[in-house]
């Protein structure tokens, strides 16, 4: 990651992370939903701070479409 980083080949780091999840490697969107999803975070936190918000849309389900965009 830090070569890709210093090569200028930041939209390649997503695909590093997950081939490398056995490794111990994880995005910032699976570590949010992994702390959503063990209750320490509320959906809303968890979708005002995720970097993919249509995997997050789900678990708001109280939430209008409305309010979505305020939330970001």
């Amino acid at each position: 990651v830090r070569n890709l980083i210093r090569e200028g080949k930041t939209l390649q780091i997503p695909t590093v992370l997950q081939t490398g999840k056995k490794a111990g490697m994880q995005s910032l969107d699976d570590a949010i939903l992994d702390h959503l999803e063990h209750g320490r975070i509320s959906a809303e936190d968890a979708y005002v701070h995720c970097l993919e918000a249509s995997r997050f849309r789900a678990f708001l389900s109280n939430v209008s479409d409305d309010d979505l965009y305020y939330l970001r």
